[in-house]
């Protein structure tokens, strides 16, 4: 028993880093493509049009059968798709008030965000460790801001209303996996957010954009088709609290390219407000591993 956990373990580790690697790319071409100024809804329009290129041949290649899911189902494939659109719009807006580090940065906060929800929707218990754990990471937040707080603010708030939305979907994830196929999940997610990815690239009409533009979007769907399927294969195997430390990774990844790519500074209150973070998160799982030991 214990080697086939540990075997588990070594598979979402590894699943983990694919995901972090695509998705840091994902990050990388955002930032491009709102540094070009594309439209938003464009942009995430594109984003799951492309994607859906890739379910069929997947369900084809592993001869799954769609068949549609009793309502009970249904509805958590609808909202983990509408969930989907305001995290990525927000993050999208996002890198336009803020370096891409400071985004990933602000990013780690989930733990704390999915404490929240727990407490809002599943009937979880938090004392006072817990929402002092909560603050700590919050104080990290306004540190990451540094002194220029001020500016920032949109930025910061935007990043923190992707977070909260990301959580929820990673919380709809984690549950639909434990019972429903990986590929069954990114199939239905997709297919259900293809419908408003048609409004919104309609919606930009005419619009004028140059095949770089194209091929970084395209490359935006493929690395975020992977980091889907990557992050699901992870949770599937382990709890997220097991491998959700390999995901401070993203931080000095996103940093180098921050700097190496868009000439963007890295400063002291980022490492120093990461820090903190970091801490909270490694109390919230304590505490959780406390209470159910």
């Amino acid at each position: 028993m214990d080697k086939e956990h540990q075997k588990l373990k070594w598979e979402a580790s590894l699943w983990m880093m694919v995901y972090i690697l695509s998705y840091t790319a994902v990050t990388f071409i955002m930032k491009r493509l709102k540094e070009e100024n594309l439209p938003a809804f464009f942009v995430l329009g594109a984003r799951f049009i492309f994607k859906i290129l890739f379910v069929f041949p997947m369900l084809k290649q592993q001869k799954t059968s769609l068949t549609v899911p009793p309502w009970e189902t249904f509805r958590w494939y609808l909202l983990r798709a509408l969930f989907v659109y305001p995290a990525m719009y927000c993050t999208y807006i996002a890198y336009q008030e803020l370096p891409m580090a400071m985004v990933t940065a602000v990013g780690f906060i989930e733990p704390t965000m999915l404490l929240f929800l727990s407490v809002l929707f599943l009937g979880l218990k938090a004392g006072s460790r817990e929402w002092f754990s909560v603050s700590i990471g919050y104080v990290g937040i306004l540190i990451i801001s540094g002194p220029t707080l001020g500016s920032h603010w949109k930025g910061v708030a935007l990043a923190l209303l992707a977070n909260l939305f990301a959580s929820a979907s990673r919380m709809i994830n984690k549950w639909l996996t434990t019972t429903i196929a990986v590929n069954e999940v990114i199939t239905w997610t997709n297919l259900l957010a293809f419908p408003l990815a048609c409004i919104f690239i309609l919606s930009s009409y005419p619009l004028m954009v140059t095949t770089g533009q194209w091929f970084f979007l395209f490359s935006m769907s493929v690395a975020s088709f992977i980091a889907q399927y990557a992050g699901l294969q992870a949770v599937k195997r382990v709890h997220f609290d097991v491998i959700g430390p390999l995901t401070y990774l993203r931080l000095p990844l996103a940093a180098f390219l921050s700097f190496l790519l868009f000439g963007e500074e890295v400063d002291r209150y980022l490492f120093l407000g990461t820090l903190l973070i970091v801490v909270s998160n490694y109390i919230i799982i304590f505490l959780k591993e406390d209470k159910e030991g």
